[in-house]
């Protein structure tokens, strides 16, 4: 992964994503759309995926993730990645370079990220 951009400080605030609140939706599917890979809802500061195999993403996998927060103020947003090798994160295209879905969560919206 020579000449990637990591950012840990990352959020998506700045890419129209405020805040993630009870209720908020994540989809995540192959990179066509066509296959369902994972789904989950934020509830209690926790956003659990529902994975096929219970417990991780398949690793190295290019991926679409939407994001539709709840009512009254609805946002819905895509966004592109790469699962890592170990399944237990999304690489997220941000525009300027790929950022850790799991530590955004975990530092910008102290939202913790486990599957089931």
């Amino acid at each position: 992964m020579v000449g990637m951009v990591f950012f840990t400080l990352a959020t998506l605030i700045g890419l129209g994503v405020p805040s993630l609140p009870d209720g908020t939706q994540i989809l995540i599917t192959s990179q066509e759309g066509a296959t369902s890979i994972a789904r989950g809802e934020v509830q209690d500061f926790t956003l659990t995926l529902n994975t096929a195999n219970n417990k991780t993403l398949p690793g190295g996998t290019a991926v679409k993730m939407l994001i539709v927060t709840p009512q009254p103020n609805q946002v819905k947003k895509g966004f592109e990645g790469l699962t890592t090798n170990d399944g237990k994160d999304i690489l997220l295209d941000l525009g300027t370079g790929r950022g850790s879905f799991r530590k955004i969560l975990s530092e910008n919206y102290k939202i913790r990220l486990k599957f089931e």
